[in-house]
């Protein structure tokens, strides 16, 4: 089994009506039957009511925790600024952060609904404005608990067979530096906090050129974060994937209709950023 997904390649209608990966040959004959009737030799096939159920699996907002909706009901949890927001008509309760890089936060709300898109449980980011900036909001998630030795001494479910989703993502800080950024939640793993997605580092600024953490179109990152010399903390938990965790992982994620994704991007603040 390769452990790297086909990017960049031709696609076809798959047997659940989205996109699946073919040949050249085969991308190339599709498009010339297209051509021959008239359509758009590029556009990739896909069944409107499997990107609508995609489409229902992720929400958008912006609030406006500046305004009269939303009270401050505690303070900074985390490096970055922030605090809990209550909604005064709700009484729903939120986490909101502020980062110094608007980019690392459209980052980080954009590898949320691709995890979910994935069917990964995750904290579920969206775009808000606090303070008159662009910032982080998530409902406030009860009942998570840290357990480091459930993480390290064995699998874990909803761990490792997502660890695939992780890599397409860049998210080398996925276990976090304490092994704090991999919650449990009634016993399965629940990811939060994205800030090392993309090019980002989770400290902040840009993963280098010259960094075996560069994230790009090849996702070496499925070797890389199981290397102890270069995984850091997801090692530990990560060696224990399988080739069978990484195929289903790849199989979430090619099953996700690229106008999907693009909307996520979209809708996310940075289209630039998704480059799938």
């Amino acid at each position: 089994l390769s452990s790297k997904p086909p990017l960049g390649i031709g696609w076809t209608k798959g047997p659940m009506g989205g996109d699946r990966p073919q040949s050249g040959l085969t991308a190339r004959k599709a498009a010339n039957i297209r051509r021959r009737k008239g359509e758009d030799p590029t556009a990739r096939t896909v069944d409107p009511s499997l990107a609508a159920r995609y489409k229902d699996t992720i929400k958008y907002s912006l609030a406006d925790v500046d305004g009269t909706d939303y009270h401050k009901t505690g303070g900074q949890g985390g490096s970055n600024s922030g605090g809990q927001y209550t909604n005064v008509n709700t009484g729903e309760v939120f986490y909101v952060k502020t980062y110094s890089d608007t980019g690392q936060a459209r980052a980080e709300i954009l590898a949320s609904k691709l995890y979910q898109l994935a069917g990964v449980e995750v904290a579920k980011y969206s775009p808000a404005t606090r303070n008159g900036e662009f910032s982080v909001i998530s409902p406030w998630a009860e009942g998570l608990y840290q357990d480091e030795r459930a993480l390290t001494s064995d699998r874990v479910p909803g761990v490792q067979e997502n660890f695939g989703v992780d890599a397409w993502l860049g998210n080398y800080d996925v276990v976090g530096l304490v092994h704090d950024n991999l919650a449990l939640k009634d016993g399965r793993g629940y990811r939060h906090d994205f800030g090392g997605v993309f090019e980002f580092r989770a400290s902040g600024g840009r993963k280098s050129a010259i960094d075996v953490a560069q994230w790009g179109q090849v996702v070496n990152e499925i070797e890389a974060m199981r290397d102890p010399a270069t995984g850091r903390e997801a090692v530990d938990v990560m060696n224990k994937v399988t080739d069978q965790d990484l195929a289903s992982a790849y199989t979430r994620i090619l099953k996700i209709p690229s106008e999907v994704l693009e909307e996520a991007a979209k809708k996310s603040g940075d289209k630039n950023l998704l480059k799938v």
